[in-house]
């Protein structure tokens, strides 16, 4: 199929609003009927009340530019960022949108490069379950510890866990706490230490 410049097919346009008809033109030119139509709908020029002029293909134009900033100021609401903002929050907010939008579009908007986001999502170090269990218990463990003053030791948290349906051991508990830098206060039991008199006992000789 034969392709046709942007050039030609605006001296096409321009011959015919200067009076020539659309059956000369295709002979003369070769081109099929409804290529002219196309081209006359797209590059002929309207005029509005106000007395404008434009085309069809600068309105088309101008719906994309629309559309694009719309797009853009919907991703900079929904990442709740500027292109001021740290790398490591437009980062996470970009990833967050994963789905939404194309990434390149959301690097472009908030001024990341590309290969900078990719490199934080494929190469950064992944969170397995294990240490989001762990870091669950060390918020639990701490509200339990700080609701008892700091006085309960692993074995009472973890009776106290197992009371509010979080299942694990008094050895996990114990290993967290010590990684947390937590320990429990120690009451220490009162002792009677017997005191000497200070005052000696002497004989009431006088009777006084």
């Amino acid at each position: 199929m034969q392709k046709f410049t942007k050039e030609f097919k605006l001296k096409v346009v321009d011959e015919y609003q200067n009076g020539v008809s659309c059956k000369e033109l295709c002979t003369k030119y070769s081109i099929p009927k409804t290529c002219l139509y196309d081209w006359l709908k797209l590059y002929k020029i309207n005029t509005t009340k106000d007395k404008n002029c434009f085309t069809y293909e600068q309105f088309i134009n101008l719906q994309k530019q629309l559309a694009k900033t719309k797009q853009e100021l919907e991703i900079i609401k929904l990442s709740n960022c500027l292109p001021s903002s740290p790398i490591r929050q437009k980062e996470e907010a970009i990833e967050k949108l994963i789905g939404i939008f194309p990434i390149k579009i959301m690097c472009r908007v908030l001024q990341l490069p590309s290969a900078t986001f990719f490199n934080y999502l494929y190469r950064r170090v992944k969170v397995t379950q294990y240490e989001i269990w762990d870091n669950y218990l060390k918020d639990e463990i701490m509200k339990v510890f700080n609701e008892s003053q700091q006085r309960f030791s692993a074995n009472k948290i973890y009776i106290k866990l197992k009371t509010i349906g979080i299942n694990t051991t008094p050895e996990k508990v114990a290993i967290l706490m010590k990684e947390m830098g937590i320990k429990s206060k120690q009451c220490r039991k009162k002792t009677f230490t017997p005191q000497k008199n200070k005052f000696k006992f002497c004989w009431n000789h006088l009777k006084r």
